[in-house]
């Protein structure tokens, strides 16, 4: 994005928050343009049978009950995004 801003290159492409996020507070410098798509939840990756895997699942839970997590989507804009549960291997599910 500060290559975008110092016009070294002419187009970013990144995620529809990062981008937002970016254009929201570089005061009119960045645009975005196009819809986002193939937007899906974002995932924590850990070896398959890691005991870290329950751990996130607990913690990315209190953070979703807590109201946490809202505040958090609230910042970065992407608020409707937000998950209820969170799960393991939930694309399996």
């Amino acid at each position: 994005m500060e290559a975008l801003v110092a016009g070294k290159v002419d187009a970013v492409s990144a995620d529809s928050p990062v981008t937002l996020y970016a254009a929201e507070r570089s005061n009119g410098a960045i645009k975005a343009v196009g819809q986002a798509f193939d937007t899906l939840p974002y995932s924590l990756p850990v070896a398959k049978g890691s005991t870290l895997g329950p751990v996130l699942q607990t913690v990315v839970q209190y953070l979703i009950d807590s109201g946490e997590m809202r505040t958090i989507a609230e910042r970065w804009g992407i608020e409707n995004g937000v998950i209820e549960t969170s799960l393991i291997n939930a694309a399996v599910h």
